[in-house]
């Protein structure tokens, strides 16, 4: 099983990073934990980093029950989504795959949760990286 997911913006960097804090920052279910330009980091000390900005969010009527029956999965929440560019400029979104998470913390009771959450993740991704009018 894949433990992450991937796919690939038609929109340039600033737009899908743009699009993904709309989307947290519009739905009431969500709050932006923390915005990460890892790239703007690197070059504070002098290196160089390909445009690289994670974004840590959650919804604690989410999380809660999964960490209520596997306390290990804290180590993984927050939700997160990294946009990142690659060697041949491309913008890739990608994130931890819900289903993997719960197999990995040994998740059984509430996977219709991690349904939900992997829902909401793919319609995140999908939206940022859809052409913008």
């Amino acid at each position: 099983m894949n433990s992450f997911i991937t796919i690939t913006s038609q929109n340039n960097f600033e737009t899908t990073c743009n699009t993904i804090k709309d989307i947290i920052a519009n739905n009431e279910n969500l709050t932006l934990i923390g915005d990460l330009a890892h790239h703007k980091n690197a070059n504070r000390v002098g290196l160089t980093l390909r445009p690289t900005h994670l974004f840590l969010f959650g919804n604690p009527n989410m999380g809660t029950p999964l960490m209520k029956e596997s306390t290990t999965i804290a180590i993984d929440l927050p939700q997160k989504i990294v946009v990142w560019e690659n060697e041949k400029k491309e913008i890739n979104i990608s994130y931890n795959a819900p289903k993997y998470l719960a197999e990995r913390h040994g998740i059984t009771k509430n996977l219709h949760i991690i349904e939900k959450v992997a829902m909401a993740l793919k319609h995140m991704a999908e939206k940022a990286a859809s052409a913008q009018p």
